[in-house]
């Protein structure tokens, strides 16, 4: 290929490969926590609510 070295070029397209997938890895992680967050801020608005209704049940009492 072009007096290219055959070893050259396939750790070259290996390096490319890895390097493609690290970023696709690091975007995923961070949409990933992007969602993961929202949904813990869902969850512990639930949760507060639950808790905040226990407390007043438990003052009732």
């Amino acid at each position: 290929m072009f007096g290219f070295d055959k070893d050259l070029v396939n750790s070259v397209v290996a390096f490319n490969h890895v390097f493609t997938g690290t970023i696709i890895v690091i975007i995923g992680l961070l949409s990933f926590n992007i969602l993961g967050i929202s949904i813990a801020s869902v969850f512990n608005v639930k949760m507060d609510e639950k808790t905040e209704t226990n407390i007043v049940e438990e003052i009732d009492k």
